[in-house]
């Protein structure tokens, strides 16, 4: 105990004598403590971020398909899935072409309403439901989103939505294509029910993976 003390008393007497040196420490310690803090609730937003993205891709079930190469999906796969018994809904995302900052998610709302998907809450007025489903003239989005939409003087009818993140325009897939700025083409397909036992169609015919996004997002077959 002796020891500690006459430490503390040398320290505190070399302190004083070098007032800068401990000036610059103390200020050293706060910023290192402050960047701490900074990187931890980087950490969150980002923990955040990755939560709502997932949300994003995954609208209904725990399992997506994707294209097993770099491009996207052809639409077509999606008629020959649905011909071989598999229920599964098109999905296209994709950057506004008037605003970057907006993503464009283009849903087919019949077969993802095969689904338990939170996107069919969208629909539960009657108005939204024959707006989107007839004539394909409503788009879902935050309040704030749509005060940039219609800054964009886009010719559309927009719903207000809370449930829906913010910069995220729900459309219908074929207004999505016009919005875009890609045709024929897919960014995912969702399973709306139970995947087949058979799954050669995947590989061998069309090239796609299943992918899991509940547990890690590695792709599986």
């Amino acid at each position: 105990m002796k020891i500690f003390y006459i430490s503390l008393f040398s320290i505190s007497r070399h302190w004083l004598r070098k007032p800068i040196q401990l000036f610059f420490l103390t200020m050293g310690l706060s910023l290192a403590t402050a960047l701490w803090s900074s990187i931890q609730l980087l950490n969150s937003h980002a923990k955040n971020s990755y939560e709502d993205a997932v949300d994003l891709v995954t609208t209904s079930e725990v399992e997506i398909l994707v294209s097993s190469q770099p491009e996207k999906i052809p639409i077509t796969a999606f008629v020959e899935l649905r011909r071989a018994g598999w229920s599964v809904s098109p999905i296209l995302t994709g950057k506004l072409k008037g605003d970057k900052t907006i993503t464009v998610l283009g849903i087919d709302p019949f077969t993802l309403s095969e689904s338990k998907s939170f996107m069919n809450g969208l629909f539960e007025e009657t108005k939204p439901f024959d707006k989107f489903f007839i004539k394909n003239e409503l788009g879902f989005a935050s309040e704030e989103t749509i005060k940039k939409l219609k800054r964009l003087q886009i010719n559309f009818n927009f719903a207000t939505s809370t449930n829906l993140i913010s910069d995220l325009l729900v459309v219908d897939i074929s207004i999505a294509e016009e919005l875009i700025g890609e045709y024929g083409k897919i960014t995912r397909l969702e399973l709306t029910g139970p995947a087949p036992g058979d799954k050669a169609i995947l590989k061998y015919d069309i090239g796609i993976l299943v992918q899991d996004v509940s547990i890690s997002g590695s792709p599986h077959s």
